[in-house]
């Protein structure tokens, strides 16, 4: 009987050790997983000056009024020069910079160490697989994977040094000292715009029908 009362004590004792509610453990948290569509996107500097250009060639306006010769004539006062200057710049921009890039196209092509220098700031476009649409591709069959941006950063480094060092700048400069006397003379001299608002400023004012009414 002792025996049976020593076991129960100890065991009371040993049970007094423990404590008194046993705590759980803390659930973990699920964690999210981040899929492709909710992964934030960088700048698609590629898709921008897509974007842009479209908008532009949008403003082309048709060559047949740009060149129309009916439409030319001198300006008779320094105001209206400044005001043809203005409109005819901003309503023709695209057309003058098409004209840029032809100029552009015709010294490059006069010249082997432009066409070269060009020829290969393509072919590194290509190896960097600039045509490709994917957000990130591997390099020469390499495990170096780069973005869409990265790869545009390395293109532009890579054509800069190699436009510099065949001064490439040369003939940017010179095309644009071209266009911008082809666009001046011609913003001065066309008047399809100004005379258009000058038109629209002269018409006289027709009387509605309830005006010729009361008068009458």
């Amino acid at each position: 009987m002792d025996r049976e009362q020593g076991d129960v004590g100890w065991s009371l004792k040993s049970s007094g050790d423990a404590p008194d509610t046993a705590r759980a453990p803390t659930p973990a948290f699920p964690r999210k997983r981040l899929s492709s569509s909710s992964k934030e996107q960088g700048f698609d500097f590629r898709g921008a000056v897509m974007t842009w250009s479209s908008e532009q060639l949008n403003r082309v306006q048709p060559w047949k009024n740009f060149a129309d010769t009916t439409k030319f004539s001198i300006p008779k006062s320094a105001q209206e020069m400044t005001n043809r200057i203005r409109s005819n710049a901003d309503h023709f921009r695209t057309n003058y910079g098409i004209i840029f890039l032809l100029i552009l196209a015709v010294y490059v092509m006069s010249s082997v160490q432009l066409l070269v220098s060009v020829a290969l700031v393509v072919a590194v476009g290509a190896a960097l697989k600039l045509h490709e649409d994917d957000d990130i591709a591997a390099m020469w069959g390499t495990r170096i994977m780069l973005s869409k941006n990265e790869r545009l950063a390395a293109m532009t480094f890579v054509a800069l040094l190699l436009l510099y060092a065949t001064d490439f700048w040369s003939a940017i400069m010179w095309s644009i000292r071209v266009v911008v006397v082809i666009g001046i003379t011609h913003a001065t001299l066309y008047t399809g715009l100004s005379s258009s608002v000058k038109s629209a400023r002269k018409l006289p004012d027709i009387p509605e029908e309830a005006d010729i009414v009361g008068h009458l």
